[in-house]
């Protein structure tokens, strides 16, 4: 019998799925065994996180000091002031 496998930090695996899924852009993960893309955590205010797979919060790029940087629960925007 085959063990089961543990998903990695930077992903999610559903429930009866036999693949891993990653972490969103704009969230990360340093925790393992997520089952759904909602508990991947949203990444830092002032950072911006535009690659998948993220596995820590300071991952995050900084924010250019002449933009914002906001997040939305799908993608993470540089908007100027």
């Amino acid at each position: 019998m085959t063990e089961p496998t543990i998903c990695p930090e930077g992903h999610y695996c559903p429930p009866g799925s036999q693949t891993k899924e990653v972490c969103p852009a704009g969230k990360f993960s340093d925790l393992k065994g997520l089952k759904s893309a909602a508990e991947c955590q949203l990444g830092a205010y002032g950072k911006y996180y535009a690659s998948t797979a993220m596995t820590a919060a300071s991952a995050g790029v900084n924010c250019n000091s002449k933009y914002k940087c906001y997040h939305t629960d799908a993608d993470l925007l540089n908007v100027n002031y």
